[in-house]
Order: structure tokens, then C-alpha cells, then sequence
């Protein structure tokens, strides 16, 4: 029998396959660990409950109607309040024509809708009274600019102090030796009467001729403006102010105009120099503070110490100035 030559196989090639090998046993305990690893996750995804969904709490902003623009930095503050707190917040605005009853009826409907909060700028501070107490008394509701008789909290600025701040304004720009008209107000709504008492207070003291218009429509103001000379003309809210932007410049005239207010259309007529000084309430921190006190109010927290909303001063020559620029154009921001 033939006998068969050995065979030899180097040491290298047997440490070769063995690293081969052990590699490949890696490899596949790899694979089975990572199977098991996902079989456990799929497990206790699929069988341990997970915990629900926070609700987000619904609240409903409803304010009166007034001009284009009127509502627009408060609505930034209430949409920053939405989105800091985690809140869902229904915002709405009446037409012009502000029938007290709508707005109370519409109120009634957002309760009906699922609103846990009410944040109110009335159309009519005396005759709304019943329904907003009423409503008060089935839902947490916060005022806005506007307060009125009863116990309820109203984010506001100082309407009377603003007006006496308009009034100490033209005097410091305009001197003593002045033609004072004020333009006719809402006096459905508190703020405005607070804001015209402060003003007729302030000028009093210095200012002997000032009067209030009764009317101010077109016959009105082409009487008006026959006598008006270079007299002052003061509007008291943003509706009146954009009012007599439109009729100064239907005429030729000499009147210097004031007023209270910041809508985009006020806000641009300052910058025109068509207005010459206005008075203007934080709007963006209204709306902010609107949302925040309500939430707290929901919470149960005392809210009855919270601070008043600031308002400030400005003219063409101070309106860029850095703090003014932030609040009269907080879109841009």
C-alpha cells in the first residue's frame, strides 16, 4: 500500500481561520443581542401603557370692535401667552357696530364651545354688567382696558393718568396760550370717560380754553375747521385719532393733532408727522397679561395685586428712539 505524504499546515494559516472564525461568532452574537434588545423595546412599548396626552386648556379672548389695526400688537402678546403657557386660545373681535348684546351672546357661545376662560374687553362697561357678572360666576373671567362696577379683575393701564399724561404733553409742547378741542368719546366704555376726566383735569389748571365736540361728523367738521385756526385736537382712542387723520387731510388746516392711541395707521401718521404727540398703552403686554392673569385665575391664585399695564410717550422726534420702536412695532421685532 502506497502510504499517503503528510500534509502540513502552516501555524499562520490556523491563526487565520481562527480569527475567521471568531469574527464571524461576533458577528452573530451581535446580531442575535440587537434581536433581543428590539423584541424587548417592541414589548414594552406595545404593552405598557403609556401616560395620556396633557389637555390643553381652551380660552377665548373676545374684544369690541374699533378700527383696522386697533388689536393687532395686543393680539402678538395673546398669541406669545398662548404659546408660552401651553395654552389654546380662541381670539375674537366684534364688528364696529358693537352691539353689547352680541358680544354677550357671543361670550355665551364660547362657553357652549368648550372655553374654561373668559378674557373680556367690553363693548358697553354699564349695560354688559349683568351678563359679565353673570357669566363670572360659571367661569374664571379676566376684563380687559375696561373695568366696571363688582369685584372682577381688569388688566389695564391707568386711563385716567393717561389722559392727564396727554394733556401735561401738549402743554409742554404746544405752552399754555392754546385752542383746545377734544373730540367726542365712547362713553359706552369706562377707559375713554377715565382718560377724558384725567385730561380735563390736568388742563384746567393751565389751559382756560377747552372744549368738547359734541359731533364731528362732515357738516360738524366744516364748521369746525372755519374756526379751528391753530387750535389743538385731541381724540381719546384709536377709532377717533384714525378719524381725524382722514379729516385733517380732507382740509386745508393748521391744527396740531394729539391723541391716544397705536394702531399701524396711528403709528404711521406719527411717523408722517400728520400726529403730532400720542399717548399709547403696552398693547403687546395687555394681551400677554391678559392670558397669564386669566390662567392663574383658573388656577385659583389671588390675582388681585397684579401689576397696571405701563404707556408710555411718543412723538415723530421720540418714536425711534430704542423702547418706543420696540412697542409701537412689535411685529417686527
Amino acid at each position: 500500500m502506497k502510504e499517503q505524504p503528510l500534509r502540513f499546515i502552516s501555524l499562520k494559516n490556523r491563526c487565520r481561520r481562527k480569527r475567521c472564525m471568531t469574527r464571524k461568532n461576533w458577528i452573530i452574537f451581535g446580531v442575535m443581542v440587537g434581536m433581543m434588545i428590539l423584541v424587548m423595546v417592541m414589548t414594552y412599548v406595545y404593552m405598557v401603557p403609556s401616560k395620556p396626552e396633557k389637555k390643553r386648556v381652551q380660552i377665548s379672548v373676545v374684544v369690541y370692535g374699533s378700527s383696522n389695526g386697533r388689536w393687532t400688537a395686543f393680539k402678538e402678546g395673546v398669541d406669545q401667552a398662548e404659546t408660552d403657557f401651553g395654552a389654546v386660545v380662541n381670539f375674537i373681535t366684534m364688528d364696529e357696530k358693537n352691539d353689547y348684546k352680541e358680544q354677550a351672546e357671543v361670550l355665551r357661545r364660547e362657553l357652549d364651545g368648550g372655553a374654561q376662560g373668559l378674557a373680556v374687553a367690553v363693548t358697553d362697561s354699564g349695560e354688559m354688567k349683568e351678563d359679565i357678572l353673570e357669566l363670572a360666576e360659571n367661569v374664571p373671567l379676566v376684563l380687559v382696558e375696561s373695568n366696571m362696577e363688582g369685584d372682577l379683575p381688569c388688566v389695564a393701564a391707568d386711563a385716567y393718568q393717561m389722559g392727564a399724561g396727554l394733556a401735561r404733553q401738549i402743554i409742554t409742547e404746544m405752552g399754555e396760550d392754546i385752542q383746545v378741542y377734544i373730540l367726542p368719546i365712547d362713553e359706552r366704555r369706562s377707559c375713554p370717560k377715565l382718560r377724558l376726566q384725567g385730561f380735563v383735569d390736568a388742563m384746567e389748571d393751565s389751559v382756560k380754553d377747552v372744549a368738547q365736540l359734541t359731533n364731528f361728523d362732515e357738516a360738524a367738521q366744516q364748521e369746525f375747521w372755519k374756526k379751528a385756526g391753530s387750535a389743538v385736537l385731541v381724540a381719546l382712542d384709536d377709532k377717533e385719532l384714525e378719524n381725524a387723520v382722514t379729516a385733517m387731510q380732507n382740509s386745508e388746516n393748521k391744527v396740531s393733532l394729539y391723541g391716544i392711541g397705536s394702531s399701524e395707521k396711528i403709528v404711521y401718521e406719527l411717523d408722517r408727522g400728520v400726529i403730532k404727540g400720542i399717548v399709547f398703552q403696552n398693547e403687546f403686554n395687555m394681551g400677554y397679561e391678559a392670558v397669564e392673569a386669566l390662567l392663574e385665575r383658573m388656577r385659583g391664585q389671588d390675582i388681585s395685586g397684579m401689576p397696571e399695564v405701563d404707556y408710555h410717550h411718543a412723538s415723530k422726534e421720540t418714536m425711534h428712539l430704542k423702547e418706543n420702536e420696540r412697542l409701537l412695532f412689535p411685529i417686527i421685532q
